[in-house]
């Protein structure tokens, strides 16, 4: 049975705390996250179109962007005066975004649509930059075929990448997301000094055979092996034995049969044939991809800020705008593991990311003293 798409993104953030010293905030592009007057100059210049950056949320089809929005508490930021959501994206820590515009392909990419297949994002906090990159590999014959090509993605030097003088050279994943991460931090503070971290995956079957509509995931079936291989990312999958399927499925919302959301402490696979399986000719269904934007955009600020108070922990010494700044990435974290009713985006996913996370757990227990 054929998968037409599976969409793999692949999640980097690298902490660094640049913008919380006064002196070198006067000397960097991106100091004016640190300053509340710079930051909302900046914040209206992008809503004017002039900027490179732009707001994390992307006005396209959808009429608003729920992960945002609920973010927002119930607030659409697509239907909000600039000047009065200034604010509030400041004090609650959202980040702005760039487009990386790489020419990369991949053995899969199509001539008409050779750049189709793979897209880079930026994210930019005061604490650091986030790196989005997704894959949508298309027209596999099977699951096999489509995690095998995930697989390769992941650890081959499978991507093509042109520089600007026209050369050509392979590139693997990794040393692609070096290179972005780079830049990224290039551009914000005219440095590459970071603490980077683990990796995170989002993937998810956008489109595939309807024969899958109806079929509920059994222990050690070929989804079950398909969901294991894109959380563990285990190069051996094909012979791995595999865990007990419960232990490591996440409930969701409006849950039906035949739905999985599957993760490890760094991964989610969303396996939903009821809405990656075409509603009728012709017509998509734009459930499915809302869904994965928002699994996406949530797991990646999550990551960020978790990744912060990481690296603040490993600190000899925590000054006002670093505490100040920590405490409030904290209660974030804290609202978001247990929301209570519109205060924030809702998922059992992020509920599980961070009480998962260790190291996290570790840095909240003994910075939670400093942070009174």
């Amino acid at each position: 049975m054929r998968i037409d798409q599976l969409n793999v993104s692949f999640i980097w953030n690298r902490t660094f705390f640049h913008l919380f010293d006064d002196a070198v905030t006067e000397k960097v592009p991106f100091g004016f996250f640190a300053r509340r007057t710079a930051y909302t100059k900046k914040f209206l210049e992008l809503s004017s179109g002039t900027s490179p950056l732009t707001y994390p949320w992307e006005k396209k089809t959808a009429e608003t962007n729920w992960f945002w929005k609920y973010y927002l508490s119930n607030v659409d930021p697509l239907h909000t005066d600039p000047s009065t959501l200034s604010g509030d994206c400041l004090n609650n820590l959202i980040p702005f975004r760039k487009s990386l515009k790489l020419d990369v392909t991949m053995p899969w990419s199509t001539d008409s649509n050779p750049a189709k297949g793979i897209s880079f994002e930026g994210f930019f906090y005061r604490h650091g930059v986030s790196l989005v990159c997704t894959l949508r590999l298309r027209d596999c014959q099977n699951i096999e075929e489509a995690v095998d090509r995930a697989l390769d993605a992941r650890y081959q030097s499978i991507f093509s990448l042109r520089s600007q003088n026209g050369e050509v050279r392979p590139y693997s994943l990794r040393a692609l997301s070096d290179q972005c991460l780079d830049a990224l931090c290039q551009e914000a503070i005219n440095c590459t000094d970071g603490y980077t971290d683990q990796l995170f995956s989002v993937a998810a079957v956008a489109s595939g055979d309807k024969e899958y509509e109806g079929r509920v995931v059994q222990q050690a079936d070929e989804i079950h092996k398909a969901l294991e291989a894109l959380a563990s990312w285990d190069p051996s999958w094909k012979t791995m034995t595999l865990p007990d399927l419960t232990q490591n499925v996440i409930s969701i919302k409006k849950q039906q049969p035949g739905d999985v959301l599957y993760g490890h402490e760094n991964s989610r696979v969303l396996w939903s044939p009821r809405l990656f399986v075409p509603v009728a000719e012709g017509r998509k269904n734009y459930a499915l991809r809302w869904y994965y934007r928002n699994l996406v955009m949530a797991s990646m600020h999550a990551r960020s800020l978790s990744a912060f108070l990481v690296n603040t922990h490993k600190q000899s010494a925590i000054n006002g705008r670093l505490k100040g700044h920590a405490k409030i990435a904290r209660d974030i974290l804290l609202k978001l593991q247990n929301p209570v009713g519109k205060s924030t985006y809702r998922t059992r996913s992020l509920k599980v990311q961070i009480e998962n996370d260790c190291d996290l757990q570790t840095a909240l227990k003994e910075l939670n003293p400093q942070l009174i």
